[in-house]
């Protein structure tokens, strides 16, 4: 006699893990900071001093990764005859939580602008500072997994033999975040910005349980 297969268990969730972290906006570099004001002379001698490049402005922020998708639970299995006879095998899972997606990374910050032009009797300015990195990305949080379901077995005659499975699914894996962007250069030139944050995975799903004419197995 074949046996009796019943597989009613839940779905994973959009997985995420394998694809790439988003480039947009991190990674655009932003053209140069403008230039300071230029110099002028008063007769023979210097009588307005060249500016100082303007600051540069901060990088673009990394774009976060997006979550993984929460599992689905599996669903009830009522097996019910006043007779049974063969192997059941009865499968009830909960779906597996999908990974999250990696964090972009932050844009580089904006180059210092130029000094302004010196004249005949005055130097040029100098450069302005650069600006900072952007922050990277958070990457995407695990999606939650999925609870196993419930099987009940309701039978009144025959001698039945049962393989039920109902366990619960596996979190999905939160991603990390992308790095940050570097200092765009100037006059001085910052650090690299901080990374984004692995926000962490999903929750973790419960077992289900069997059921055999009412008794909890």
């Amino acid at each position: 006699m074949p046996d009796n297969t019943v597989d009613n268990s839940g779905g994973n969730g959009a997985d995420y893990s394998g694809y790439p972290a988003p480039g947009y906006p991190g990674d655009i570099d932003p053209t140069q900071a403008g230039q300071g004001t230029a110099a002028s002379d008063n007769g023979k001698s210097c009588g307005t001093k060249a500016g100082t490049g303007k600051a540069g402005l901060t990088g673009n922020p990394g774009t976060g990764g997006r979550s993984g998708g929460n599992a689905t639970s599996g669903n009830i299995i009522n097996c019910k005859s006043q007779v049974m006879e063969g192997n059941y095998i009865l499968t009830s899972n909960g779906g597996d939580g999908g990974g999250g997606q990696l964090g972009g990374i932050g844009g580089n910050g904006q180059i210092g602008g130029p000094g302004g032009a010196g004249s005949k009797h005055c130097d040029g300015g100098a450069q302005g500072p650069g600006g900072p990195g952007g922050v990277g990305g958070d990457g995407g949080i695990g999606g939650d997994a999925g609870n196993g379901g419930t099987i009940y077995f309701t039978y009144g005659d025959g001698s039945p033999t049962f393989q039920a499975t109902c366990k619960p699914g596996k979190p999905g894996l939160g991603a990390n975040g992308g790095a940050g962007g570097k200092g765009g250069q100037g006059n001085p030139t910052p650090g690299i910005s901080g990374s984004g944050k692995n926000p962490g995975g999903g929750k973790a799903g419960i077992a289900g349980a069997v059921y055999v004419n009412g008794i909890k197995q």
